[in-house]
């Protein structure tokens, strides 16, 4: 059989820098260019499962690539010695694996920027700034020099000197579109006919995925499930939200009878609603019990603690009513990605702002939430449940058309 050209470029195409990176499943070949910032499917025709038509050609085009060995490149002209070696302890790079149970690619990428200035020397000696990051080939580790004079040994794991910029991300097989960012970060993954296995360098742990009846809890750390989507019910016209619907299947494995069945009255524990200027910040979720006796029942629709949002059971739809602006001060972002915010919930894209929106805003002036697009952003944070699974079927907001 003469050879075929799949794809043709004067700069090269499809080639992958890291050797952990090509996942080959089912027929069909990941391939992931850090250069170029792409990444392909070939399933005997070429894919650009990167580009505009699949979405977050954007988050690829600007996070696809290694920052740090940017860095020490540009420190040193020569690439970092740990890149594509993500199980080292000062590793860095990218890998992937292909998941059976729900035919979907899955991809890490291990990367680090520094939050201070960075140098590379030979020896220890040489480290004499205080506050640096060094590299000391030497020892093979990086180094720091206190105000004390003490030099200390640094890992990627320490956020005073380094942010993370580490990602896992999926990609569906069949529907052929990016499904969901992941909440665990691993140094290696590999599988088998059935499901996939992941390995956390720091707490020397191996995890199975696709456990029944064990969920949001990864290498032993417990990971909220969130959810967030785009509502657009006229593009031209400003709308009022009223309210919104959504349906969805909670329920539970039954390990003897090898069998899902469904549970009653939980839901998600927070949300915020928001578009480009209003939110009603982070919200706690109180469910309405519609099964409790009347009296008890109005007591209970009547609860107005602060940042509090209630919702009902209404034959198979879950209502959210009374959504509403919080924000003081629209001068601010309404999420912060700032590191010192975030470090201790990584890995998470943002969290609210906390200077944007608050429950001690005056009830005069809070208003409806009004615009052309409502996002939803729904939680699901309670890690005594942990053998609770979520099914998100559909979301229906309620707009009017605002007549201001």
């Amino acid at each position: 059989v003469p050879p075929k050209i799949i794809g043709d470029d004067d700069l090269g195409i499809i080639g992958s820098q890291s050797k952990f990176a090509t996942t080959k499943a089912k027929g069909q070949i990941l391939i992931i260019n850090q250069k170029e910032r792409s990444i392909y499917l070939y399933d005997g025709n070429l894919i650009k499962i990167s580009s505009s038509e699949y979405g977050n050609e954007r988050f690829f085009k600007e996070n696809l690539n290694s920052t740090f060995n940017d860095i020490y490149l540009k420190e040193t002209g020569q690439n970092y010695p740990y890149n594509n070696n993500t199980v080292n302890k000062i590793g860095i790079g990218i890998i992937s694996t292909y998941d059976n149970e729900y035919n979907r690619f899955i991809i890490t990428k291990i990367d680090y920027s520094v939050n201070t200035s960075f140098g590379v020397v030979n020896t220890l000696l040489e480290v004499v700034t205080e506050g640096k990051v060094y590299y000391v080939k030497e020892d093979k580790n990086f180094r720091v020099k206190l105000l004390t004079g003490a030099i200390i040994e640094v890992d990627f794991d320490n956020a005073i000197y380094f942010t993370n910029l580490s990602w896992t991300i999926s990609f569906d097989l069949e529907n052929k579109a990016w499904v969901s960012f992941h909440s665990y970060l691993p140094s290696l993954m590999f599988r088998n006919q059935s499901t996939f296995f992941s390995h956390n360098k720091q707490l020397a742990t191996l995890y199975i995925h696709n456990k029944k009846n064990e969920y949001q809890i990864l290498h032993g750390s417990y990971k909220p499930f969130i959810i967030e989507y785009v509502s657009i019910q006229n593009t031209i016209e400003v709308n009022t939200s009223e309210f919104i619907k959504f349906n969805v299947i909670v329920r539970k494995y039954d390990n003897v009878q090898k069998t899902f069945y469904n549970i009653d009255n939980t839901i998600f524990t927070h949300a915020v609603f928001y578009n480009d200027k209003q939110s009603t910040g982070l919200m706690n979720i109180i469910v309405k019990d519609n099964r409790l006796p009347k009296d008890r029942y109005m007591q209970h629709t009547l609860v107005n603690l602060p940042n509090t949002i209630l919702t009902t059971l209404r034959e198979n739809y879950w209502s959210i009513d009374d959504i509403r602006d919080y924000v003081i001060n629209y001068d601010v972002p309404l999420f912060t990605k700032d590191w010192s915010t975030i470090a201790t919930q990584y890995p998470i894209d943002k969290v609210p702002n906390p200077n944007a929106t608050s429950n001690l805003k005056n009830w005069y002036d809070i208003q409806s939430i009004r615009g052309q697009y409502l996002i939803s952003r729904l939680y699901f944070n309670d890690n005594t449940k942990t053998d609770i699974n979520i099914v998100v079927l559909y979301s229906i907001n309620n707009n009017t058309e605002s007549n201001r």
